[in-house]
């Protein structure tokens, strides 16, 4: 990865390429709709002709659809790898080009309907543990002023091709060499640091050490990719010793005392979590709490023989008389599921478009993908 940018926790370098490539076509998009459109010369068209159902063609590996209604609505969606995104708001033309303009979020709109009641589960437990994690990661990142360490080391494939031969002994332990002797430098670094009281304030120690610990990773994760390789064990050097504010919380602890109720959010038609909810849960005794759905999920402690006797609900931006309050009653190692209506809360990739209307009736789709074109579906006879 690039020096200064650190992968997301939780996304492996894998998904990470995944997602730069997807990506990409965000910036098309965002990109192309800087550009001003030219006008189609060809005659007029009427709403009334234009309106259908549009498939996008001449796009590779891009799903696209357009619904446009007679009553001035429309509906639009896009599928790119893992990505999805959708509009929906009034369209208008005057015979030469279509122009969208898409509906904004609208907290205020969302909906919450109480769902089944369940028991905890592995799924739950999966989603407790990566939240603390992720939470610990946090920690460590606002404390520690070394990017470096957010990083996550993925094995380097990409010193073992060799044409067909596998890494010889002497190879691997070249690697294994140059590695031990990264570590050390790298661990030399971090004790100098460690020395000085006011490093995370020495701009000029915390680049030095942060670039030992990269050469460092960088050496390790060719060790890992020789050792994958060759489908050895092979020796790696150990981990490096870190100062106090660069370690990660032992989050593992409070996952393994844990006890508690989780709120599950979730848009059944969407098939999107409630990420951003904010939900407040009461206790028996009168005492509140209150956290935020991350990955599905908010989570909230109850002790044996207590109870939550009723949560609230609000989307993010949503006017305090929208809440949405229900009677529950949750003894620990409960799950509740609430299924949510998120579809006012999406933030369409554009607030207008205009695609302008070709001569066989298809509308240019180059404000978007810079090439391609939105074909009506022909009516099944």
């Amino acid at each position: 990865m690039a020096r200064g940018m650190t992968r997301p926790a939780g996304v492996s370098a894998k998904e990470e390429t995944a997602l730069r490539a997807q990506n990409k076509i965000l910036a098309g998009i965002m990109a192309g709709l800087m550009l001003t459109q030219p006008v189609s010369a060809q005659p007029a068209r009427t709403a009334e002709s234009l309106a259908g159902h549009y498939y996008l063609s001449g796009v590779m590996e891009t799903g696209s659809e357009l619904l446009l209604r007679p009553d001035g609505t429309f509906d639009w969606g896009i599928s790119y790898g893992a990505m999805d995104s959708m509009a929906s708001g009034r369209w208008a033309t005057d015979g030469r080009q279509v122009t969208l303009t898409a509906r904004q979020p609208e907290p205020n709109a969302v909906k919450f309907r109480l769902g089944d009641r369940g028991a905890w589960n592995e799924r739950v437990t999966h989603s407790f543990e990566h939240r603390r994690e992720q939470e610990a990661l946090e920690h460590r990142a606002a404390h520690c002023p070394l990017p470096s360490l957010s990083s996550e080391t993925v094995p380097d494939l990409s010193l073992t091709a060799y044409g067909d031969k596998m890494p010889s002994a002497a190879q691997i332990a070249s690697i294994e060499e140059e590695a031990q002797a990264a570590w050390a430098a790298a661990q030399t670094a971090l004790d100098r640091l460690k020395g000085n009281p006011a490093w995370p304030r020495d701009e000029a120690l915390v680049v030095a050490t942060d670039s030992a610990i990269e050469a460092f990773q960088s050496k390790l994760a060719a060790v890992q990719g020789l050792h994958e390789a060759a489908r050895i064990e092979g020796t790696e050097p150990a981990p490096l010793v870190l100062p106090e504010e660069c370690r990660v919380p032992d989050f593992e602890a409070e996952i393994r005392a844990f006890q508690g109720v989780a709120i599950h959010v979730f848009d059944p038609v969407r098939y999107e979590r409630g990420d951003g909810i904010r939900v407040e849960a009461r206790y028996e005794d009168g005492s509140t709490q209150q956290d935020m759905v991350t990955g599905g999920y908010a989570f909230f402690p109850v002790g044996t023989g207590h109870r939550i006797i009723s949560i609230t609900l609000a989307a993010p931006g949503s006017s305090p008389e929208k809440k949405a309050a229900f009677p529950v009653d949750l003894p620990a190692a409960s799950v509740q599921l609430v299924d949510a209506e998120l579809g006012a809360l999406a933030t369409p990739l554009f607030n207008e478009l205009v695609l302008p209307v070709r001569a066989d009736g298809s509308l240019d789709a180059a404000a978007l993908f810079r090439r391609g074109a939105y074909e009506k579906a022909r009516p099944s006879r």
